[in-house]
């Protein structure tokens, strides 16, 4: 087991859509397909048993205020507009309620964004609780890798591997300083933003280390493609979340307070499996006890975590 990071913030939705499309013969209880849901708390439970976190972090894709304009599809109309409503898309929505109250009755810190995205929340949290803690993201989302630092790494599940500084390029393309700049040439097709014209990953490499973060003054590009290039910094680039959006940090900071007082409650998270018809989990009640309640001691902790 691994002790290396004291705080993991953790991409719900994509945990959730790892454990929805790991299909196995469905089980339905009450007309809902507990399946997802077990799967989703036996990762999450793997997880925590191997880095054996102090604090753990969730954030979802579920806004405080969902009738808001996102802020990027005002700066680009097209963003993310590939993205269909399924009817996958709708039951995982479903799931993702169930999921969010298990993890408040473990004591996980739920953190959600206002006007702007789980992105977004992560960004603020690795700002927040990396300043002198090791910290890591749990999510496929390589976006997130322009927050790998020092003190931040990511683990990408697909991959198995976490990255760090020193295997960065091997998994983003591009060494960490030129990362974003690359990404905004490239474009990005899952989230429907179009990069420069016949620039792929050894191009925009190029490119974006011949810029070296000089944007305004790069006789590298013409202007059209200097234009694109700022669009695509403003809808990739985490750090403009807050900018076009300040008022969220103040729903991220309440947040954060109200959640330093979540404790683990294990009655609540046995109340909830059983309500789900999830059976099993009041006998591993111990094991569960011993990776999320804060107040159990040293002993406890080691003597219950099941290996």
């Amino acid at each position: 087991m691994s002790t290396k990071y004291e705080k993991l913030i953790i991409d719900g939705n994509n945990l959730l859509y790892r454990a929805f499309f790991s299909r196995n013969q469905p089980v339905f209880i009450n007309n809902i397909d507990i399946g997802p849901i077990y799967r989703f708390l036996n990762m999450l439970k793997a997880l925590v048993d191997y880095h054996l976190p102090k604090e753990i972090y969730f954030t979802w894709d579920k806004r405080l205020n969902p009738d808001v304009v996102n802020f990027r599809r005002e700066l680009y109309p097209e963003y993310k507009t590939n993205r269909v409503e399924s009817e996958d898309r709708t039951k995982i929505h479903i799931y993702c309620e169930i999921a969010i109250a298990l993890c408040n009755s473990l004591g996980i810190k739920t953190i959600l964004p206002y006007d702007l995205e789980a992105d977004d929340v992560i960004y603020y949290l690795a700002n927040k609780v990396s300043i002198d803690k090791k910290c890591l993201i749990i999510s496929s989302d390589r976006d997130l890798l322009q927050l790998v630092n020092h003190n931040v790494h990511q683990f990408l599940p697909a991959k198995n591997t976490i990255v760090d500084l020193s295997n960065f390029e091997g998994y983003a393309g591009c060494d960490p300083v030129h990362f974003i700049l690359y990404k905004a040439i490239m474009g990005d097709v899952s989230d429907n933003i179009k990069g420069l014209n016949k620039f792929g990953v050894v191009r925009a490499k190029t490119l974006a280390e011949k810029i070296n973060n000089d944007l305004e003054n790069s006789d590298d590009i013409t202007d059209e493609q200097r234009n694109i290039i700022t669009v695509n910094l403003k809808i990739m680039d985490l750090k403009y979340g807050l900018v076009y959006r300040p008022n969220d940090e103040k729903y991220f900071t309440e947040q954060l307070n109200a959640a330093n007082n979540n404790v683990f409650n294990g009655e609540g998270f046995i109340a909830l499996t059983e309500q789900y018809g999830l059976g099993g989990f009041r006998r591993q009640l111990g094991s569960w006890n011993a990776l999320f309640n804060q107040n159990t001691s040293i002993d406890d902790w080691f003597s219950n975590i099941t290996m």
